[in-house]
This record gives structure tokens, sequence and C-alpha cells, in this order.
């Protein structure tokens, strides 16, 4: 990405917190992108961002999502999911919360790099997008040179939650906001 006036959040963050402010900013419409997202959240991301924007202020910084829905005469499908980073206190609270919740929630901790997949869209009968993949270097994205910055993105554990439920959209964003005391 090219460094421009819009990137001075990116560039001025110091912790998770800042990471947390500046997506919210670019969820809000203030920012024309992220370091992990050119341009603007796609439209169907709109009526998630109240839930992703009290996610990031909870402590999880989202860095990719979708909501469940199907196109039967398509053979499109989606499960809804949420990926982010946060701390290892954060990460242990959700994963023990959604244990009780009909989700899928995987953890990744600092400095891991699996390969694996999950689909979690299908486009035209094919599988299209996947979790279950983490690398730690999809956090230099992320990495400006300050140093604590940097220290929490080495300490940060990389969560992916999502319903095992095709298509299913009212129960994941509730769930998830109850893990994180914040509905």
């Amino acid at each position: 990405m090219t460094i421009s006036k819009a990137d001075e959040p990116w560039k001025a963050a110091r912790s998770l917190g800042d990471l947390a402010a500046a997506t919210i900013e670019f969820l809000e419409g203030r920012l024309p992108e992220t370091p992990l997202h050119g341009g603007p959240p796609h439209s169907e991301s709109s009526p998630l961002i109240p839930s992703l924007v009290a996610m990031k202020r909870a402590g999880f910084v989202t860095t990719d999502s979708q909501p469940g829905w199907m196109d039967e005469s398509t053979r499109c499908t989606q499960r809804a999911y949420v990926e982010g980073i946060c701390n290892e206190s954060t990460a242990a609270k959700i994963t023990e919360d959604l244990l009780a919740e009909d989700l899928v929630v995987i953890s990744f901790s600092p400095g891991s790099d699996v390969y694996s997949s999950i689909a979690v869209t299908v486009d035209q009968g094919s599988p299209f997008t996947f979790l279950g993949r983490w690398s730690v270097d999809e956090l230099d994205h992320l990495r400006n040179g300050h140093t604590q910055l940097d220290a929490d993105l080495d300490a940060a554990w990389a969560l992916q939650i999502f319903d095992p439920t095709w298509a299913r959209n009212d129960r994941f964003w509730p769930a998830v906001l109850r893990a994180l005391a914040m509905e």
C-alpha cells in the first residue's frame, strides 16, 4: 500500500488498541482502506459493522468476516465467520465463553503457521473461502516499526470463529458479542 494521509493511523499505531481504533475509522467510512483490505468494506458487511466495531472496542481486532447466507439459484452459500487478533486473556475468554455455543473457535498461538482447509464459502458449487489457515507473516502488514506494537503483534493470538451451519446468521454475532461481554 502506498503511504498517504489516509495511512497516518496505521503508521502512528503503537498498540493493538490503536489498530482497533484505526479499523473502526475504516468501518465507519472515515478511512478508505486498511493494510489488509484495499477499498471500502464490502456491501455484505454493512449490517455487521456495529458488531465488528463492538468487538474491536472489546479488544478483539477483527481482520476479516462474512455473514451467513445462501443463494440456491447460483449454488452460493456462506458460513458466518469472523477472524481477528487479540491478547492471550481475550483469546481465552472468547474460547471459554463460546464452548457452550454451536460455534467453532480455531485458536492460533503466537508464532503459529498452520495450513489446513475448512470451507466457509461455496461459490457456484465449489469451495471458495477457507479458514483453518494462519501464518504469523499475516501480521507483517500491520507492523510499522513501533516497538510496543511489534511486541503486541508478536504476542497476539489469532482466532477464527465460525458457525458450522451454512447460511445461518442469527446466532453467530450475538454469541460472539456475549463472549466479549458486549451484549
